[in-house]
């Protein structure tokens, strides 16, 4: 498996892991959310699968042009959009990884999630390599 790495959006002292191509889609669309001024910027920045998985979720109901306002977003006020990779490390990493540095615990409105701290995230990353993971810190990438 290809994972990727970097610290957490949420917390500085918190790292993620997630599947290269999880990553870099979340990522993407954290950085079009936190950058861009119009709608038009906003859909340019989006991968264009997951546009056009919001258009078809509104029926075709959302803004297209003018000022870009994240509220607008299904889920996002709620903290379900977009994905929170946090959730998604209980299935990305093997057991023996989550129960040596992993803080389970369940959140109030979106389940189960982990916390892995980053100052651990070097000797999790070893781990991993060491069970045939291919795994690259990606400090590029805008994780949650």
């Amino acid at each position: 498996m290809d994972l990727v790495y970097n610290r957490s959006l949420m917390s500085d002292e918190l790292v993620v892991f997630a599947s290269r191509p999880e990553a870099e889609a979340v990522s993407a669309i954290w950085n079009a959310i936190k950058t861009a001024a119009t709608w038009e910027g906003f859909i340019k920045m989006m991968p264009a699968t997951e546009w056009a998985a919001i258009m078809e979720s509104q029926d075709n109901e959302m803004p297209t042009e003018g000022p870009f306002e994240a509220d607008r977003l299904p889920g996002y006020s709620d903290g379900d959009y977009p994905q929170w990779l946090a959730a998604k490390m209980r299935d990305a990493l093997p057991r023996v990884v989550r129960e040596k540095y992993g803080q389970a615990f369940d959140s109030v409105l979106n389940g189960p999630a982990m916390d892995l701290q980053w100052s651990d995230a070097e000797a999790i990353a070893e781990d991993l390599r060491g069970l045939g993971y291919r795994v690259e810190y990606r400090p590029d990438l805008k994780l949650a």
